[in-house]
């Protein structure tokens, strides 16, 4: 049986080879991976492991080429008259993947000394359409290997592929193997990440590195001596690179760690209080002596939260299907206002700065709400949101066995999990006051998937009888 697999893997290499050098480098690549887990991993883990990778990786390779396949049969593709590309058309399911797969090789032929036109080299690289290093990736396999859509979405698929991977190994830390194994299952054939992972997106590649920054950081927490220096030097560069592909998402991960591990580290616990009584009291002595300004400090909170809520203003006036929290008054534009002379919260004819904190708390709450749970069924009115709605509805189902996992690492292991409970609160929080675009709240709602199918899959396997918590080993 081993012989007939290399059999078909040689093929597979070699037609690879004929039609794409790219692809055969990626190929190769996940050959050496599998190669590497079956040689190094235990012996009771190391034949899940290969098995998964292999076929969350060739599932994922499949589907693409069927889903390309169909979108030139039906003639659904993205054509740029004027500007390089693939004939110049390119299989289009969404604006972005295709866009990336262009832009990539726009900035590729402008690295080979290619002659372009200006208006070509304005949108490559137009600060307005976001600088992020996974441009620059796409970029340099282009660079490489030529033009190859197909190569660089296979990239994606060994992203995804390796996702489910890191979430057993990071499930397996403080989790039994039938908890990591459902898990990493699950994460592997979860529809939207399955489906991300088939495109030029860049959604997966920043979920695969965000997590590996928390891996990072729980082998640090867990670790001794030289280890700490090593995986810390794993989170730096993490969140160097994550400051690359999505520059927000850097300070919330970074911020998740650092009060993390205030939180759950030994040594510090007693300088912690400390800080916290002086600043306590600080606060009471500035308050007894009238040096702080009530009305200065609240002028404060009340505009910060109208920058945030004027981002999400600004996306629910624009096209596309989007969805408010606020009151509809409060996205009438003042046609009066004057950029430079009036302050920025007169742009609208009501300022957000005079709502109360109890508005400002039912819009969070509504806002949390449509992160969580859209597309809602009323909204439903094209296949691509069938597509996301079918999703949904098994996120529906998940949600108690969640509640219930959420319950019992909150109980049993809630130091490993303390940086999981504090990022998706803050990540949630963020998008929640921002967001106003259903495609982009789908999109970034799986920045926290991952944790949400943790938790379910401690739930799963506590409905089914099975044992949760790995037990320690000792020292």
């Amino acid at each position: 049986m081993n012989y007939l697999k290399l059999f078909f893997l040689g093929i597979l290499l070699g037609v690879l080879l004929f039609l794409s050098p790219g692809s055969f480098c990626i190929v190769s690549f996940t050959a050496l991976f599998l190669f590497h887990i079956y040689a190094k991993g235990a012996s009771r883990e190391k034949y899940f492991l290969v098995n998964l990778f292999a076929f969350a990786f060739f599932t994922r390779a499949l589907f693409f080429f069927f889903m390309s396949g169909t979108l030139v049969w039906q003639d659904h593709i993205l054509t740029y008259p004027g500007y390089p590309g693939w004939a110049p058309n390119i299989p289009n399911l969404f604006g972005d993947s295709s866009y990336y797969a262009l832009r990539g090789y726009w900035m590729a032929l402008d690295w080979k000394q290619v002659a372009l036109s200006d208006k070509v080299l304005r949108s490559a690289y137009n600060p307005i359409y976001g600088w992020h290093g996974y441009s620059y990736i796409v970029a340099l396999y282009h660079y490489i290997f030529g033009f190859s859509p197909v190569s660089t979405a296979l990239m994606n698929c060994l992203f995804g592929a390796l996702l489910a991977i890191l979430s057993y190994f990071i499930a397996r830390m403080f989790l039994t193997e039938m908890v990591s194994r459902l898990f990493a299952v699950i994460v592997a054939f979860f529809p939207s990440l399955f489906f991300w992972s088939t495109t030029n997106l860049k959604d997966i590649p920043v979920i695969l590195l965000t997590f590996f920054i928390f891996w990072s950081f729980l082998c640090f927490y867990k670790s001794q001596g030289r280890k700490r220096i090593k995986f810390l030097l794993f989170l730096l560069f993490g969140l160097l690179i994550q400051a690359k592909f999505r520059i927000f998402l850097m300070p919330l991960t970074a911020l998740s760690i650092i009060i993390s591990y205030f939180i759950i580290a030994n040594k510090p616990k007693g300088a912690l209080r400390v800080m916290g009584f002086v600043i306590f009291l600080s606060i009471l002595v500035l308050i007894a002596f009238r040096k702080v300004d009530f009305k200065k400090l609240d002028t404060f909170f009340r505009y910060k939260i109208f920058r945030a809520l004027s981002i999400h203003q600004a996306g629910a006036l624009d096209k596309g299907s989007n969805y408010r929290i606020l009151e509809d008054k409060y996205y009438i534009l003042n046609k009066n206002f004057k950029y430079l002379r009036d302050r920025d919260e007169e742009n609208y004819l009501f300022p957000l700065t005079r709502l109360t904190y109890g508005q400002y708390l039912a819009a969070y709450t509504r806002g949390v709400i449509h992160f969580l749970f859209e597309p809602f069924p009323r909204r439903v009115d094209n296949w691509l949101k069938m597509i996301a709605f079918i999703q949904v509805v098994y996120w529906y189902i998940l949600i108690p066995f969640a509640l219930w996992g959420l319950f019992i690492v909150s109980r049993y292991k809630w130091k490993e999990c303390m940086v999981f409970f504090v990022y998706s609160f803050i990540l949630v929080s963020v998008c929640a006051l921002t967001q106003a675009n259903i495609g982009t709240v789908f999109r970034f709602r799986d920045m926290v998937t991952p944790v949400f199918l943790l938790w379910a899959a401690v739930g799963l396997v506590k409905a089914s009888g099975g044992r949760i918590i790995k037990r320690e080993e000792p020292a």
